[in-house]
């Protein structure tokens, strides 16, 4: 299925939020699952991720969507479309906090069940991260701009 330019493509991104790549299958490609091709074209990819651009539609096969499991043809043309790498840095915003104990080198927060701890692709609003930016006005340098000072955490719900 083919979006119109004045519609929102369904992965929610923006058109200037993402990157076009054109593959021809080779001549000499035997018959190979779409999603294992593709994770030897296209850089830093992994079956997974693949799989889920496929679902979400971000991956046409001669301008048809397909299922993962479709065999590649010599000759077929693979659209894909990537979203661009992630922001450098996460803003502060004013999001609610609980916060169980503080000191001067230590913060514990009970998160909230669903609330994204860092930002990542299409949630780089309304994260643990972007919460705790606007209420300490920095974090450690520990880790990545995406991922500050956030070390550990003690489970998982």
């Amino acid at each position: 299925m083919q979006h119109d330019a004045g519609h929102e493509p369904p992965d929610g991104l923006k058109s200037d939020d993402r990157k076009k790549l054109r593959i021809v299958v080779p001549a000499k490609q035997s018959k190979e699952r779409i999603d294992v091709f593709l994770t030897h074209q296209v850089e830093n990819a992994t079956r997974s991720k693949v799989r889920k651009a496929i679902e979400a539609e971000l991956v046409l096969v001669n301008g048809r969507t397909v299922k993962p499991s479709h065999s590649v043809a010599p000759g077929e043309v693979i659209d894909i479309t990537l979203p661009h790498p992630p922001r450098p840095d996460a803003k502060p915003e004013e999001i609610p906090l609980h916060i169980v104990y503080e000191d001067d080198q230590l913060l514990i927060v009970n998160k909230p069940a669903g609330m994204v701890t860092h930002p990542a692709y299409g949630n780089y609003t309304g994260t643990l991260v972007n919460a705790l930016l606007h209420y300490c006005n920095s974090l450690s340098g520990v880790n990545t701009p995406l991922r500050p000072g956030i070390v550990h955490r003690l489970d998982k719900d």
